[in-house]
């Protein structure tokens, strides 16, 4: 936020071979109203404590847990598993009447549901409408480059606490609970059809057996 502590800091993973990966391992929170932030670790289990915090934090049936700005925002976020990484998914959502949507700014955007300012640096200068671009993973782009420059964590702004470091046997690759071919037979039963959203989501039931995942790979199918 411009005006207010309020803020949202990830962290990227890294793979087994140390390169950088696309995905979130950690999460921090920190409300207006407060001088710390929550932290979140997609290799850790145990829902994060809000003690100290006007943060709530709340599990949900369903796997998600959301953590709550009274007023501002709420962030949800679900721990998946692809191959051997633990990442995070999330969603940032302001409260409909507080008036954040304007206020809130970053790398993901402003979500005011206009997309001309999407892509403005951290000073404030806009490059131009989302649709107008064309970005793909690896884009060589100066602009978008600058733009993602300018919001990187400063040292004097971090949030984090804790140092990240996935213990080795988070990342050991785990023996299937169930075959391949019956994962990808309970995904499709389930009604994944996508072949990417297929291929994460029989890799996910192979591993935990647990045909509860299947919803998860439901979202978004149609668009693909």
């Amino acid at each position: 936020s411009a005006t207010t502590g309020l803020a949202v800091h990830g962290r990227f993973c890294k793979n087994s071979r140390g390169s950088w990966a696309p995905w979130t391992c950690a999460v921090a929170l920190r409300c207006s109203a407060d001088e710390s932030a929550v932290e979140v670790f997609a290799h850790v289990p145990a829902l994060p404590s809000a003690k100290g915090t006007s943060m709530i934090i709340t599990q949900h049936p369903n796997g998600v847990a959301t953590m709550s700005c009274p007023g501002h925002v709420t962030l949800a976020f679900d721990r998946q598993r692809f191959h051997r990484m633990s990442y995070l998914n999330l969603l940032v959502t302001p409260t409909p009447t507080s008036g954040a949507e304007s206020d809130l700014a970053g790398l993901l955007g402003t979500p005011n549901g206009q997309s001309h300012d999407d892509l403005t640096h951290r000073e404030g200068t806009i490059s131009g409408a989302v649709e107008a671009r064309e970005h793909h993973i690896g884009s060589d782009d100066l602009q978008l480059a600058a733009i993602r420059e300018s919001w990187r964590v400063r040292e004097d702004e971090q949030l984090f606490k804790t140092s990240f470091a996935p213990p080795v046997a988070q990342q050991a690759r785990r023996r299937s609970v169930i075959s391949q071919s019956a994962a990808e037979k309970i995904c499709v039963d389930g009604g994944v059809v996508d072949k990417y959203q297929l291929a994460m989501c029989a890799h996910d039931v192979s591993m935990t057996g647990s045909a509860a995942l299947v919803p998860n790979f439901l979202s978004g199918v149609a668009a693909q």
